[in-house]
């Protein structure tokens, strides 16, 4: 490990980030015939690589040890400094003399971390045994193995969801095998990591009741999920099992999931050309539109819609609507159904910052806004002449010089976007 400053600043840097967040943990040691009290960091399985930048030399385990030692300190410095700055008491003064606990949970605030010398040496050995269990079940994930769940879409031969528990090395990312062949004779991991792999699952179990199946020796291969069961752990579990260093892989359209809503279809109308016509922009001008039910870009059918209402009858949580999944959300299909269709009007601006995915326009019954088309002019500039700047400024009023073409262009792209009552900042190194 390196001892120049900017080693102890990343120290420092990481220290605050980890007491910044909360992933601190009290601590006990022994350390000659005294015992001392610790707040430690508690990194977690997404952490390697943020500790990995401590050390500077990774082959070396004194390096590794040294990196330890330096952001325990730190850490354990901070949390002090601001519990004393809030004059926290982590155990109130009582009477008598107090136990082994009280006396460790107190010097936790404290400058001295240093247990007093009349402390009983068996109790404080005991104590500390405690301790390490507990801080060794919350430390998931940073062994050579990660367990990892593989969410299933239904197909033609399952009917249904499911999901998959596989343990990958940590070390070498394409060694990925499936959970009974990993607890099994042929296992390609050291026998030592069994215990860790049901470890991990059971942390994931914990922190997600719905994976509790894969705890099932019986059940070592896709395990079937309801719906209900997929959405939570989608849209709440995800960062748990991140946090006790369980991986979660989701199919690929969830994290580029199509959005759910209406879009305002504007009319054609000569005032909306005129409103964006080259040189004579109005974007104070009204245009009326109708609000048409949408997912992303492509609008939904009466029978796409009637099937949502179906889902929702149904009580269904996930459903395929035009070969994409979708959640089903009651209320927010409610409210799509009881804005489609109904009219409005609004300034071209408006209209034109919805189109670039600003919160500008309200639906009807808080129905969620997913875009804007038009035709004409208007439909031209939504459609990507904004991203083309506009029309070129070849004389700004005021200025004394000329302008190359490079540049009137990006005058013209200014000048659009302060119309449209948007900021810029365009930079022009030549």
């Amino acid at each position: 490990m390196t001892s120049t400053s900017g080693a102890f600043d990343l120290i420092d840097d990481v220290a605050a980030w980890f007491v910044r967040t909360g992933r601190v943990v009290p601590g006990l040691t022994m350390e000659g015939d005294r015992a001392r009290s610790w707040w430690w960091p508690l990194p977690a399985a997404e952490d390697r690589g943020r500790l990995a930048a401590l050390v500077a030399t990774p082959d070396d385990p004194d390096a590794h040890r040294e990196a330890a030692e330096q952001l325990a300190m730190a850490v354990d410095a901070l949390v002090r400094q601001r519990l004393q700055s809030q004059g926290v008491e982590v155990v109130a003064p009582g009477r008598g003399r107090p136990s082994v606990t009280e006396v460790w949970l107190r010097s936790l605030t404290r400058d001295d971390p240093w247990l007093p010398i009349t402390t009983d040496r068996a109790q404080v050995v005991a104590l500390a045994a405690q301790i390490d269990t507990w801080v060794t079940g919350a430390m998931a994930g940073i062994g050579a193995v990660m367990v990892q769940v593989r969410i299933v879409e239904p197909t033609h031969d399952t009917g249904g969801w499911g999901v998959e528990a596989l343990v990958a090395d940590v070390d070498e990312s394409s060694l990925v095998v499936p959970l009974a062949q990993a607890l099994g004779t042929k296992s390609p991991f050291p026998p030592g990591s069994h215990e860790a792999i049901l470890a991990s699952l059971g942390r994931a179990v914990r922190v997600a009741p719905e994976l509790s199946a894969l705890l099932d020796t019986n059940e070592r291969g896709v395990v079937p999920l309801d719906e209900a069961q997929v959405v939570t752990l989608l849209l709440h579990r995800l960062s748990e099992l991140a946090q006790v260093g369980v991986a979660v892989l989701v199919p690929s359209w969830w994290t580029a999931r199509t959005p759910l809503g209406v879009r305002a279809k504007v009319k054609r109308a000569s005032g909306a050309d005129t409103a964006v016509a080259a040189g004579g922009v109005g974007f104070d001008d009204v245009v009326s539109f109708t609000w048409e039910a949408a997912l992303g870009d492509h609008r939904l059918t009466k029978a796409d819609l009637a099937g949502l209402q179906r889902a929702v009858d149904a009580k269904r949580s996930m459903v395929q609507v035009r070969g994409q999944w979708v959640q089903v959300d009651a209320r927010q299909v409610a409210a799509l159904l009881a804005a489609a269709g109904t009219t409005g009007e609004a300034r071209v601006g408006d209209v034109v910052r919805t189109g670039l995915g600003l919160p500008a326009l309200d639906a009807p019954e808080g129905a969620v806004v997913v875009g804007v088309t038009a035709t004409g002019r208007l439909g031209e500039l939504l459609n990507g002449d904004l991203g083309r700047g506009g029309e070129p400024v070849a004389d700004p009023e005021g200025f004394t010089g000329t302008l190359r073409p490079y540049q009137g262009r990006g005058v013209g792209w200014l000048r659009l976007l302060g119309q449209l009552g948007l900021g810029a900042c365009l930079a022009d190194d030549m």
